[in-house]
């Protein structure tokens, strides 16, 4: 697949952000340090200059009073009109930090998926065997307690056949 391709996938993008919202597979990205370089006042807070504040990432991500009641259900449409307009403060989504300071494989990580993803659709078709039990776990890397059982079907021939 070319290059030039993957930046018109936005149905990808957009189905994206929302797995980014409510997975972390990465360790890191549950929670995210900052620290201040000078201070910093708003009206009710003053954070001093080194001060280091951890912001919990994945439990922001998963706030209904940032992104609705429907939370935790995965919506690929709660992006289709922007980060702005899917949760109520822009800061409320970052999967890979924010500031001049944030990941810098973003852009790597997201059009590897792209290539990933595309490469595997055009491929294969991939349903969730019936026997799936849903039962998210984090001990360290977010991921399914019990894996995930899929159905893989060919789309195409097999040589061997």
């Amino acid at each position: 697949m070319p290059y030039s391709n993957c930046s018109q996938m936005t149905c990808f993008q957009i189905g994206g952000d929302d797995i980014e919202r409510s997975t972390s597979v990465i360790p890191y990205s549950s929670t995210t340090n900052k620290g201040g370089i000078k201070g910093y006042a708003t009206k009710r807070h003053f954070v001093p200059k080194g001060l280091v504040l951890e912001i919990p990432v994945l439990h922001m991500h998963h706030d209904p009073q940032l992104w609705g009641e429907n939370v935790m259900e995965f919506d690929p449409n709660r992006f289709a009109k922007g980060v702005s307009k899917a949760c109520r403060h822009q800061q409320s989504f970052i999967p890979f930090s924010f500031g001049p300071r944030n990941c810098l494989g973003q852009n790597f990580s997201l059009m590897e998926s792209k290539v990933v993803v595309a490469s595997v659709l055009s491929r294969f078709q991939l349903s969730v065997s019936p026997s799936y039990k849903h039962c998210p776990h984090n001990p360290f890397v977010h991921s399914p307690k019990f894996g995930v059982q899929l159905i893989i079907k060919s789309l195409t021939p097999s040589p061997m056949s």
